[in-house]
């Protein structure tokens, strides 16, 4: 795995803002408008331009453009990097991205594992891991690419014992970035979610994470919510390979979830509820019969049973403000034959949703979000 900083130059921006950082200075030092003695050399000449005015100006830069900026001179660099007085604050970003060696199967070190011990040496260079704690966001790039023999895989207790020593406490934000590949011919390896599990280990403060597209098993949320206990959003859309667990199972020990964000997905209903045979969620909630022939499907479509049994019930976290699952269907395990989401099932879910919830997104029928905005005022509800 390699790591960079992001600096691709924005030719649509660049030459217009630099254009018009060169005219301020030129209409600065016609008017006198001069901070300090003016000097010959380039860097000196931004020494002209009023603070106010580099200020204002930057604020209309987006990201990328910031970091190409910092590359002009030392003092325009400084009021960058350290953001004083800016309202857009520069947001340092970590890539990383598979190395040519990683397509070729059975290599003597699986990519997961090469990049725990490549960050773990960093870590231990005073330089390289100052640096490293000032990044805020961390990208990986082409995860699908992956390919490794089973007998290369790296178990979670290798993966924890290999990033014990490895912090990255400034990232709160960690994007999958869909591969470049067509999207029949990706299919995720378990190498892949080696490589999230270890991502998950040394992202002790994460607040935003997006899967979108990643095409592996979502257990991986488990080791997210014990690592990351900040964790606020969770993006996943579009995972077409595996079911997200309907009671929410996955997301049981998360207590700062504020959005969740599961469109274009498929839903897996347990076969039958027993709410005994879960400790952490038995509530009361017997059923009379213990009658295992009810499926969870039938039980979250039940309005006047089973009223603690409904969609996600197993999320308990009153932070909970957004929740977004249009276009999720429901089917059997990896069967073709998916269906949509009963109506039932999504009024359920609003009617014992947190008190916090702000905006639903879904498949709702116009009649039924009309009926639930009366019910619920405080709720957007979208399609």
């Amino acid at each position: 795995m390699s790591g960079q900083r992001k600096r691709h130059r924005s030719n649509n921006v660049l030459p217009l803002t630099t254009t018009m950082m060169m005219d301020v200075i030129s209409n600065a030092a016609s008017k006198n408008t001069i901070l300090t003695t003016a000097a010959t050399s380039s860097s000196s000449k931004w020494k002209l331009t009023p603070l106010s005015i580099l200020i204002r100006m930057m604020a209309y830069m987006d990201n990328g453009t910031l970091m190409i900026m910092c590359l002009v001179c030392k003092q325009v660099k400084d009021l960058i990097w350290h953001g004083t007085g800016m309202e857009n604050k520069l947001v340092r970003i970590f890539e990383c991205s598979p190395s040519s060696e990683t397509k070729i199967q059975n290599s003597s070190l699986a990519a997961a594992r090469r990049f725990a011990i490549n960050m773990d040496r960093y870590c231990q260079d005073g330089t390289k891991h100052r640096i490293l704690q000032g990044y805020q966001q961390l990208k990986v790039y082409n995860v699908g690419r992956l390919h490794v023999g089973s007998a290369m895989m790296m178990g979670t207790g290798e993966a924890r014992e290999l990033t014990q020593n490895v912090r990255l406490n400034g990232i709160i934000t960690l994007n999958i970035i869909p591969s470049s590949l067509p999207r029949n011919t990706i299919y995720e390896h378990e190498e892949a979610w080696d490589l999230i599990y270890v991502l998950s280990c040394i992202v002790p403060n994460l607040r935003h994470l997006n899967l979108s597209t990643a095409l592996i098993t979502t257990d991986i949320l488990e080791n997210f919510s014990v690592r990351c206990p900040l964790l606020e959003t969770i993006k996943w859309n579009d995972n077409t390979n595996y079911s997200f667990v309907a009671n929410g199972n996955h997301l049981r020990l998360m207590n700062t979830l504020r959005e969740l964000h599961l469109d274009n997905y498929n839903l897996w209903f347990n076969q039958y509820i027993n709410e005994d045979a879960n400790i952490t969620d038995d509530n009361n909630d017997d059923d009379p019969n213990n009658n295992f022939d009810i499926t969870e499907l039938e039980a979250m479509s039940d309005m006047h049973n089973h009223p603690n049994i409904f969609l996600f019930h197993k999320l308990r976290n009153q932070p909970l403000e957004v929740v977004s699952i249009r276009n999720v269907q429901h089917g059997r395990g990896f069967s073709d034959n998916v269906m949509e989401i009963p109506q039932n099932v999504l009024l359920k879910f609003v009617r014992n949703a947190p008190v916090t919830l702000k905006r639903f997104r879904s498949n709702l029928s116009t009649a039924n979000m009309q009926v639930l905005q009366s019910e619920r005022p405080r709720i957007e509800f979208m399609n």
